[in-house]
Order: C-alpha cells, then structure tokens, then sequence
C-alpha cells in the first residue's frame, strides 16, 4: 500500500480498536484539525415538512390565515 491509503485507513472506523493502530489520542487530535462543514449541513424531505408543519401550528391564531 501507498502512504496516500495508509493515510486513509489511519482513522478507519472499522480499524480503531486495533490494539497498537492508534497512539492515545491520535484520533482526538485528528479530529480537531478537521474543518468544520456544518454550513453544507441540509435537511431531509420530511424533517423539512415536518419543521413546516410544526410552524404553521405555532403562528398565532390572528383570523387571517387561510380558510
């Protein structure tokens, strides 16, 4: 294997427990140096309905919704 793939496989999920794979607290410091990508975070199909739904319910009743 190349160092671009040991790389990869460094931080594995399914690797992690290996006894010896990871020095204590590798991965905590790995985790830190990754970016934070919550701004590409979207919402699903239904948790959006939902969230509209639960909106709409929460508008105070001011008599000039829709009938």
């Amino acid at each position: 294997m190349d160092r671009e793939s040991l790389d990869r496989l460094r931080f594995d999920r399914r690797l992690q427990n290996r006894r010896g794979w990871l020095a204590p607290g590798e991965l905590e410091r790995h985790v830190e140096t990754l970016p934070d990508v919550a701004e590409k975070l979207t919402k699903l199909a239904g948790e959006e309905s939902a969230a509209g739904a639960e909106a709409s319910t929460a508008q105070p009743a001011s008599g000039t919704g829709p009938s």
